[in-house]
């Protein structure tokens, strides 16, 4: 199993690859692009490029390592939710 891909409670994963392999394409094309604006010789374009080149990284790594831990969070804590409420009412 990837690093990327985190498991449902059923053993399915929690997020199709196919979301994160598009998540990952757009954040790399735009960091492409506003890459591009570091080759300006202009100070202030090239600091403006790089300062949005890193922004879209930690935003690209934000969705895809945080954002998938915090579901598998979310999701563990319904899932004990619902045992907890199974068991207050089979009582």
């Amino acid at each position: 199993m990837s690093h990327l891909e985190v498991r449902s409670h059923a053993g399915g994963p929690l997020i199709a690859r196919s979301a994160v392999m598009g998540v990952m394409l757009n954040g790399i094309t735009t960091m492409v692009g506003f890459g591009s604006l570091m080759i300006a010789s202009h100070q202030g374009i090239f600091s403006l490029g790089l300062l949005l080149t890193l922004g879209s990284l930690c935003g690209l790594v934000a969705a895809l390592v945080v954002l998938p831990v915090l579901l598998q969070l979310m999701r563990k804590a319904t899932v004990e939710a619902e045992v907890a409420v199974e068991k207050s009412s089979a009582a």
